[in-house]
């Protein structure tokens, strides 16, 4: 690329700490230890709250999850030492985003059943929702000590420490994770991108290629191999890899964008100006490549071409592209 397009407005998109989605695992563990087998009028109780708890459940995998409280309410009102109803229970408060009702439930469930690991990992959950760090490494810590091969737990543990940016020990926890599942998608995707913000490419690549050969359609994944392909120098295989995420997603216009990132930094102008244009025909609010492809006009002094593509960034709302309008006397609404 040309060195004067240093002033142009193009750049690469790069990717934010994240995971792979805003909700962690919630364990619904269904009926891992069942009730007792009671006589006499115990039987009755115990019938008659089996009986709410069922409708529990069937309200919470409904997402009905008012409903949901209201029959663990009434199974719990018949047989209060139930520590499943108070876990159920967190669970509907969490989904509620109650936070504070949610740790009172399964702090209860914990209290009646010590080793109540699901209950500790979803508490770490919540307090990682509520941005409570330190409790919520805790929690999955506690749940990690009483069951070592709990890989959920490991996983969950990873996402609160790249919340919290303790990157090193996000990396530990993942691959304590994998080691244990080797089939955890969601841990290796959150490897790979954590590797990533670490700027450890040739590592993101081989996370992102494990979950490809466990989900050959996984276009985040896909995106994210081939940014790191990218930004490793790596640019034949990004190329491939990106036309492949196009395969998966034939509508989406940012891959096309990539490409043309990519073929730029191979200095080969001619495609990458194809790719930016293929991104506009699927979007025709990609400022991005209207930007791209105004810089490209740009290094060539082509300056009532740049103005041109700049201008239809401005009228798609990009600021940087108004701003270079007004740098050199447009005045673009």
């Amino acid at each position: 690329m040309n060195s004067t397009q240093s002033n142009a407005i193009a750049h690469v998109e790069t990717t934010g700490i994240e995971v792979l989605s805003n909700v962690f695992y919630i364990t619904n563990s269904l009926l891992d230890e069942s009730l007792p087998s009671p006589t006499g009028q115990e039987s009755h109780d115990a019938l008659e709250s089996m009986d709410w708890f069922q409708k529990g459940l069937f309200a919470y995998r409904g997402k009905r999850f008012d409903d949901a409280i209201h029959y663990f309410n009434e199974a719990n009102a018949i047989q209060p030492n139930n520590a499943q109803c108070q876990y159920y229970l967190g669970n509907c408060f969490y989904r509620k985003k109650d936070f504070i009702s949610s740790v009172h439930h399964y702090k209860k469930a914990i209290s009646l059943q010590p080793n109540y690991t699901e209950a500790m990992n979803n508490m770490g959950v919540t307090y990682d929702a509520d941005s409570r760090f330190n409790l919520a490494i805790e929690s999955f810590n506690k749940a990690i000590e009483i069951n070592l091969n709990y890989a959920n737990a490991w996983y969950n543990l990873g996402n609160t420490y790249v919340h919290n940016r303790k990157l090193d020990k996000a990396i530990d926890a993942y691959q304590s994770c994998v080691k244990l599942d080797a089939f955890h998608g969601r841990a290796w995707y959150a490897l790979g991108n954590t590797f990533q913000n670490m700027d450890q490419y040739e590592n993101a690549i081989s996370a992102y290629k494990k979950v490809i050969s466990l989900y050959p359609n996984h276009y985040k994944a896909m995106m994210k191999m081939g940014l790191a392909q990218y930004k490793n120098g790596n640019y034949n295989d990004a190329v491939k890899t990106y036309n492949h995420a196009s395969s998966i997603e034939p509508k989406n216009a940012k891959p096309h964008y990539q490409l043309g990132q990519t073929f730029e930094k191979m200095n080969q102008e001619e495609k990458a100006i194809f790719s930016y244009n293929q991104a506009i025909e699927l979007n025709e609010k990609h400022t991005k490549s209207y930007n791209c492809l105004g810089a490209i006009c740009e290094t060539k002094n082509q300056l009532n071409e740049a103005a041109q593509f700049y201008r239809q960034a401005a009228y798609w709302g990009d600021v940087s592209a108004k701003q270079w309008g007004l740098e050199h006397g447009y005045h673009w609404i």
